[in-house]
């Protein structure tokens, strides 16, 4: 009701706009003096407030009256006045008289009752809907007949097995109804290529060093031209907090022993870069100061951190804009950061790009505005400079265990990339479709009953069928247990069948 009201308000508004917009202006000489009577209301304008002779001049006084004749006829009356525009509103009555008016209640439930029953009237008249069937081949034998039909079942990482059974039903169109037996359960195992995983770990060979490196940047906030560290500034609290973090993990594993740490103060260019440069040692050499006082070793803490300072951090704001892919002038910007010499040129410099250097100035500047913490560490009980160990390598096995849950595709995206020529890739590849590029892998791969069996199989579905048989006798005479194993793949149990293979074992 709300937006009918609206439509209908709208629709009488219309209507007095027009009556009241009743001047020709179309005619050429209403626009002319409607643009002289704007231009004296300009002059008047110009000279309000003054006591200026000007106010005398027509210019500033002579309006020009619209000409009647012009008028409409259907809008005289509105011009010449004795007529009084009313304004109606709707009221709540009115709308339930348009609602009653337009809205017919009676055939609204008809037409929901209909809805509701639209399924059990097409059971009703329909006995016998037209449903396509999915079917193979129809074999006829005299007055029976025989439906194939096929239905795939995707096999997920978790089907292991499928438990088959059917019910039937025949309806004649006397709608008599015979029931079918149901048939016996039919227990498919689901058969892959995973039991042939080579489950053999894989290493890899790390070199240890006795001397490792760890950074940490915290970005500290000072006030504008002050050393002076205050935990309140910013989000200077958490920040300390994450070196103090650092530290107690570094610790807390025994295996690495703090050398000593060195923690250098940097800025942004905005400024006199000498300036900056005394600004960020002051700022180092406090903040060393507010390390000792937090903790409780102090002279650990003079011991170990060493401050630095750097100034103006251009290369990291190097680094950054070369990133950045918003910036409009990037080449020119970077062109001037690595030809201009002079920091405080170079920083003026970039200001010829306004759009780009309020970018900088707002997203990169205050990432320059930090102190970097570099620990210099050396393993525990560690003599030599470097060792070389294996240790198994992870990106290998969690492929491996990714083919087991038959993700295959996410497995082969690392196979792909570090064992190309492995095993485990061929079964991989097999399991996808890949079988030609799995067959070349897979015959580089040492000579196993379980190699010569996935060889029958690629072989099989390749066409190359006296190279199947022959992959598969060698694998049968490598481990008995493939005699079985050969029903469970339909390429070998093809081979089986159509050579008569190991009739007397089954």
């Amino acid at each position: 009701l709300a937006e009918l009201e609206e439509e209908y308000f709208q629709a009488w508004k219309h209507e007095v706009l027009q009556k009241e917009r009743w001047i020709d202006w179309s005619d050429k000489a209403n626009a002319r003096f409607a643009l002289f009577n704007w231009r004296v209301e300009q002059n008047r304008r110009a000279i309000a407030g003054y006591n200026s002779i000007l106010e005398h001049l027509p210019a500033y006084w002579m309006t020009r009256e619209l000409e009647g004749k012009y008028i409409p006829s259907r809008w005289r009356m509105f011009a010449e006045g004795g007529y009084k525009i009313r304004t109606r509103s709707i009221s709540p009555e009115d709308s339930a008289v348009i609602t009653r008016r337009f809205t017919d209640y009676g055939k609204m439930a008809e037409n929901q009752k209909r809805k509701e029953q639209a399924g059990a009237m097409y059971d009703k008249y329909v006995r016998f809907p037209y449903e396509p069937a999915r079917l193979d081949t129809v074999i006829r034998e005299g007055n029976k007949f025989v439906y194939y039909y096929k239905q795939e079942l995707p096999a997920t990482e978790n089907t292991k097995r499928i438990d088959l059974t059917l019910d039937g039903l025949i309806l004649s169109k006397d709608e008599t109804r015979t029931p079918l037996p149901p048939s016996d359960t039919i227990t498919y195992f689901i058969s892959s290529m995973v039991q042939f995983l080579d489950r053999t770990p894989r290493y890899k060979k790390k070199i240890v060093t006795r001397k490792d490196e760890v950074s940490l940047r915290a970005y500290v906030a000072y006030k504008t031209g002050s050393t002076e560290f205050r935990e309140e500034t910013g989000n200077n609290r958490s920040e300390i907090d994450k070196v103090f973090k650092a530290i107690r993990s570094i610790n807390y594993t025994g295996e690495f022993l703090i050398d000593s740490v060195l923690m250098t103060a940097t800025s942004s260019p905005e400024g006199d870069a000498g300036m900056n440069l005394f600004l960020s040692r002051g700022r180092a050499t406090e903040l060393k100061k507010y390390l000792a006082r937090r903790t409780e070793d102090a002279e650990g803490v003079d011991t170990i951190f060493r401050p630095a300072w750097r100034g103006e951090d251009w290369e990291r704001l190097r680094g950054l804009v070369a990133k950045d892919d918003t910036l409009r002038h990037r080449p020119e910007l970077l062109r001037i950061m690595e030809e201009t010499r002079n920091p405080d040129i170079r920083e003026h410099a970039l200001r010829k790009y306004p759009e780009d250097y309020r970018r900088i100035r707002e997203k990169h500047y205050p990432l320059l505005r930090g102190v970097e913490f570099l620990f210099h560490l050396h393993r525990r009980d560690m003599i030599q400079d470097t060792v070389v160990m294996p240790v198994i390598d992870s990106t290998y096995m969690a492929a491996v265990r990714m083919i087991e849950d038959r993700r295959y595709k996410q497995a082969l995206a690392l196979l792909d990339e570090h064992y190309p020529a492995d095993y485990n890739t061929a079964v991989c590849l097999m399991s996808l479709g890949y079988d030609a590029r799995a067959l070349e892998i897979m015959r580089e791969q040492r000579d196993t009953s379980d190699r010569n069996y996935l060889l029958a199989i690629l072989y099989s579905r390749l066409g190359r069928k006296e190279d199947a048989v022959k992959s598969y006798v060698r694998s049968c005479d490598q481990d008995a247990g493939k005699i079985w194993r050969g029903r469970l793949d339909p390429e070998i149990n093809t081979l089986i069948e159509t050579y008569n293979l190991y009739k007397d074992e089954y």
